[in-house]
């Protein structure tokens, strides 16, 4: 299973199963690196990352969100629907390669996610690596990912936990990408060899 979570949400099995989670690009997604080149912006800047259109991807809440928050600037990077209109805080990055995601990742302070059910997003993975922390809807495998360099948010709280994890700097961005380390590839092959041999 790709996650615990993943392993608790599906039918008892007769065999003996194991928990091995995806493994993130440590080299491409890095805290080193260039910065895209962003609208300037004095305030918070977040990241929202999504390539699929399904509403539980949380793609539209965030939008929402972003409309409330004027005084945070708002990334939006993939695939959004045409819903999501245009807003003096709201940048639409569009599809991006590696090299371009991680870029935009890194000129961002968090990574906001309203993704649901997922048992191990992506990414969440790439954002942590890149130093950011993950504020997140408390919904599948997320929390087991993130660990501490990040919190569960609501509409409400989000604005608070934005402006917490940004005043840690350095520190967060660290442990973030401590965190995203446990899952790096030579940690998470060798897992993948075991249970196959």
């Amino acid at each position: 299973f790709q996650s615990a979570w993943a392993a608790q949400r599906s039918p008892h099995t007769p065999w003996v199963s194991r928990v091995i989670h995806n493994p993130v690009d440590l080299v491409a997604f890095s805290p080193v690196g260039p910065l895209a080149p962003l609208p300037p912006w004095e305030g918070p800047r977040v990241a929202v990352v999504a390539w699929s259109l399904n509403i539980k991807k949380g793609g539209l809440r965030a939008h929402r969100l972003a409309l409330g928050y004027p005084e945070v600037q708002f990334v939006f990077c993939g695939r959004f629907d045409a819903q999501i209109q245009a807003a003096p805080n709201i940048v639409h990055a569009g599809m991006l390669d590696t090299r371009a995601l991680a870029a935009t990742l890194r000129a961002c302070d968090v990574l906001l996610t309203f993704a649901e059910d997922e048992a191990c997003p992506n990414h969440v993975l790439e954002a942590l690596a890149c130093g950011l922390p993950v504020l997140y809807k408390d919904s599948g495998a997320t929390n087991e990912l993130v660990s501490v360099a990040g919190q569960p948010v609501t509409r409400d709280t989000f604005y608070g936990s934005l402006l917490h994890w940004r005043a840690r700097g350095q520190e967060a961005r660290d442990l973030a990408r401590k965190q995203a380390e446990r899952f790096a590839p030579e940690v998470i092959f060798p897992m993948y060899m075991q249970a196959m041999r």
